[in-house]
């Protein structure tokens, strides 16, 4: 199991451990997830409680909506957190906190997927797609026998027309074996 963490992503995304749907699974991010204090008495220990730089921090203090510190001079986590998730990422682009989460995740699943093929574990849909038409059109050839053998049991009595058709019978039979 691989897991990689992106500085700002304090979820960490694990390959190789993931529900149907590619998500990380629960308790693979609980059990990983440090909890944080309610409260910090600075800019530094806000910084290492939301993994972010003091820089960062200093710079989205000015930023309209940012959380104020505290009368005491603390600060809550809780309120940061929230700035963190829906603010816009730097730069001014429209991907935030939770669009770069998901960006390292589905760059994880690609990888991934990468590793998979390499492994040779998966095989290209145009292949399978050109094995299926020439096993198709090989089984019409050994069924098409039964529209050839129709006339011949026309004529005959029970038992010649059965064990005619035992015979037809068996050697479709040994033409769909032999499909490759």
């Amino acid at each position: 199991m691989i897991s990689i963490n992106h500085r700002r992503c304090k979820t960490p995304v694990n390959i190789g451990a993931s529900e149907p749907g590619g998500l990380p699974k629960a308790r693979d991010i609980s059990e990983n997830v440090p909890q944080a204090p309610r409260f910090v008495p600075s800019l530094v220990a806000l910084a290492g409680a939301l993994g972010v730089t003091r820089q960062s921090l200093i710079r989205w203090r000015r930023e309209p909506g940012a959380p104020e510190k505290r009368s005491d001079g603390r600060y809550e986590v809780a309120p940061w957190k929230v700035f963190l998730m829906n603010r816009p990422a730097y730069g001014g682009g429209p991907s935030g906190y939770r669009e770069k989460c998901r960006k390292i995740q589905l760059q994880n699943e690609k990888l991934q997927w990468e590793i998979e093929e390499l492994k040779r574990n998966y095989t290209a849909t145009v292949d399978v797609e050109k094995w299926g038409a020439k096993l198709a059109s090989q089984i019409r050839e050994v069924v098409s026998i039964i529209a050839k053998v129709a006339p011949e049991v026309v004529g005959l009595n029970v038992p010649n027309a059965e064990s005619r058709l035992k015979r037809l019978e068996d050697e479709l039979l040994q033409g769909l074996h032999t499909l490759k």
